[in-house]
């Protein structure tokens, strides 16, 4: 088949030059709602022909392809109509040839005349290797072999043409996951990429959210299948924050916007599917490679093959010739150069649904083979949002006081450990006065009449302080209450962790500038996960340094000093609600808070693996076996056809497969 074609997923433009600029445009025009999904994948081709007659792309909606596919069938029909009557009069020779040259012209002129253009230009391709086989079968008097060759292919063509639209259908559906319109809070309805940060706008029930944002009035249920893979509906009110792609299934809510349009999650999946596969994996290095020569490798051994029949007597000329077509028929690699880009694009998308955007088509080799998982804590392996866990009275003060004590002077402060406190009820109220804030230490101040102090033991060097790993309150200089926050693991995180160990990933960490105390209270509730605390942010990059002397790492954080980790790991994955920095260097992203699409990867990886090989390994196999039953002239021209376009149709199938699996 047209190897521009095998991966042309291209619906906005038509151009065939592989430096065409359609991808640039759709990258600065993210409002686009027909997205350039795979521009990259026309550098895969290396057959070096052009198929602009064949597959023209700029209409976008699919009615030209179903135009052509009509036209092509009536031409079908009417060529096998004509091999039909030539075949019945075969006493009328002239006539019977001059029908049968008609069908083959009529059915693959397009292959005839690219084939053509190639020989003429020096670029060879499979469609020259099919000119030259059905012009020479024809030429032997061979018509039928000859129209045969020709209608085959072409229908072989349409076969791909299928399951690369099913493909992109598919991928599309991943991909287009927001309403053209939204409603503002008067109810006008307005385009939703008109949507800027701090804009309030309406989501009524079946609407899917245009932006991120958090709901400011109202309760509802939000289908988030589309972005998470999750199929529980989550129940969201006011302050909750949702994510561009949702769908609300319950009542209106309004929202204000916390990114614009062109910034929200949904557009960075755009983004991220139009540029995912531009790092090419080492497979599609190869097999680029590889098609540069191949297919004028194949002539110059079809030609010498019967030759050396013709030349040494082994055969006569016209079984010499019949051979080597046979063995050029065989030896086209269609199948390798459509079915390895389209296994990793259909991953790409896959990965999407599941709920982690990765940045490069490269990257899945990686993680395939990655053995070691390494993850920050706060925020990542926990849900980043500090409690009281525990309060203990030293003196004779009731729970209710050490908290009112406490409040008062973190109501002065932004740190999430006074956020924690104050969020914590209570029905007294103290003022307090002269609060003075020591970064890394506590808070201290005037509550009452009273000097009181909370923080650690670099505020307060006392007992209390040395033997407890909370916050102690001090009321004129006396212990008098310590209280402990901790940080709750993310729910499922256990369970992720076992299936981490199932996939063959044989060593978890947890890393954290928490200290090691807390650290390793966490570790009780993980099994088989080593922690460490008390680490700078070159502290975890050293540590994962020293783990890739023998191990394929994947590490995985959200905060800026995880940054430095991030970069330096194999591969590197970005927890969605983390920082810019993080996100921007990270090599994945996940859409939600949920881990569990870090599992979900790490299977489509080895299956997306396992897929390219399968189809390298059935292809070379079956052709192997073809091209030497061609030497020996025990393959007939059909079967060399058959081996070249029925092994594509299973290849390219295998790799479609790949976006209907659940992981």
């Amino acid at each position: 088949m047209n190897k521009d074609k095998e991966t042309n997923f291209c619906h906005n433009c038509s151009t065939d030059d592989s430096d065409h600029n359609c991808h640039k445009e759709h990258h600065h025009n993210k409002s686009e709602k027909n997205i350039h999904l795979n521009s990259h994948t026309k550098s895969h081709c290396s057959c070096h022909c052009n198929h602009n007659n064949h597959h023209n792309h700029a209409c976008g909606c699919g009615h030209e392809h179903e135009e052509k596919s009509k036209a092509d069938i009536l031409r079908y029909i009417i060529s096998g109509i004509l091999v039909i009557i030539a075949l019945i009069i075969t006493d009328f020779v002239y006539i019977s040839k001059a029908l049968m040259i008609a069908a083959s012209v009529l059915c693959g002129y397009k292959i005839l005349w690219q084939g053509l253009k190639s020989i003429l230009k020096f670029k060879f391709d499979e469609n020259t290797l099919m000119a030259i086989a059905s012009l020479s079968a024809s030429i032997m008097g061979d018509f039928v072999e000859g129209y045969m060759i020709v209608l085959l292919f072409s229908i072989g063509e349409h076969m791909e043409d299928y399951a690369i639209k099913k493909s992109n259908k598919r991928i599309e559906s991943l991909i287009y996951l927001t309403d053209e319109y939204t409603f503002d809070e008067n109810g006008i309805k307005i385009d939703a990429k008109s949507i800027k940060k701090g804009n309030k706008f309406v989501v009524h029930p079946g609407d899917r959210v245009c932006t991120d944002a958090t709901i400011l009035c109202g309760y509802t249920t939000f289908d988030t299948s589309g972005i998470t893979g999750e199929t529980i509906p989550a129940e969201k009110t006011e302050g909750d924050k949702i994510i561009s792609g949702y769908i609300n299934t319950g009542s209106a809510v309004t929202c204000i916007a916390d990114t614009d349009y062109s910034d929200s999650t949904v557009s960075k999946i755009k983004e991220y599917v139009s540029e995912a596969s531009k790092l090419k994996s080492a497979p599609e290095k190869f097999i680029t490679k590889f098609a540069k020569i191949y297919t004028p490798a194949i002539i110059i051994c079809a030609l010498m093959l019967g030759l050396s029949l013709s030349i040494f007597s082994i055969t006569s000329t016209s079984e010499a010739i019949r051979r080597a077509l046979t063995f050029m028929i065989a030896s086209c690699p269609c199948a390798l150069v459509i079915s390895i880009p389209l296994s990793y694009y259909a991953s790409i998308g896959t990965s999407c649904k599941n709920g982690i955007l990765v940045k490069g088509a490269a990257h899945l080799n990686t993680v395939a083979k990655a053995d070691t998982v390494v993850f920050d804590k706060t925020g990542t392996i926990t849900e980043g949002t500090l409690k009281i866990s525990e309060i203990i009275c030293l003196k004779n003060n009731s729970e209710e006081e050490i908290i009112a004590y406490a409040k008062a002077l973190e109501v002065h402060s932004s740190h999430p450990i006074a956020q924690a406190i104050c969020k914590y009820p209570c029905l007294i109220q103290y003022t307090a006065t002269e609060v003075k804030e020591a970064f890394g230490k506590g808070i201290e101040g005037i509550v009452n009449g009273k000097k009181v102090s909370l923080g650690n033991s670099k505020l307060n060097s006392n007992e209390a302080n040395s033997n407890s790993d909370g916050l102690v309150l001090t009321i004129d200089s006396i212990d008098k209450a310590v209280i402990k926050l901790s940080d709750t693991i993310k729910n499922g995180t256990y369970d992720i962790i076992q299936q981490l160990h199932q996939n063959k990933i044989k060593n978890i960490y947890v890393l954290s500038g928490d200290s090691s105390r807390n650290v390793n209270e966490l570790m009780k509730n993980l099994p088989n996960v080593c922690g460490k605390g008390d680490l700078l942010p070159h502290d975890k990059a050293e540590i994962i340094e020293n783990l890739q002397k023998n191990h394929k790492v994947i590490y995985v954080g959200d905060g800026v000093n995880d940054a430095p980790a991030l970069a330096i790991a194999d591969f590197s994955i970005a927890v969605g609600s983390g920082s810019a920095l993080a996100l921007e260097t990270g090599d994945a992203s996940l859409i939600s808070h949920s881990l569990k699409p870090v599992v979900s990867l790490l299977k489509i990886a080895k299956c997306t693996l396992s897929t390219v090989y399968i189809n390298i390994v059935f292809s070379l196999l079956v052709k192997a076996v073809v091209l030497v039953l061609s030497v020996f002239g025990i393959a007939p021209i059909w079967l060399g056809l058959l081996s070249d376009v029925g092994v594509l149709i299973l290849a390219v199938i295998n790799s479609m497969s790949i976006l209907y699996k659940k992981f």
